[in-house]
């Protein structure tokens, strides 16, 4: 089944016309970290290798 965070975790993905505090559970992310061009040939070939990963897991 298909977890939809919107639905799930509103308190940390929800819009609010305030700033307000929140506490978030542990939770493990996959990250890239680069500099340059976000256009550039070499950053989407990485991006598409994280989108593997993640849809994989």
């Amino acid at each position: 089944m298909k977890y939809d965070w919107k639905k799930q975790e509103k308190e940390w993905y929800g819009t609010n016309q305030k700033p307000r505090m929140i506490h978030m559970r542990k939770c493990c992310v996959l990250t890239l970290k680069g500099k340059g061009n976000s256009n550039d040939d070499a950053i989407f070939i990485k991006v598409n290798a994280l989108f593997s990963v993640a849809y994989a897991i």
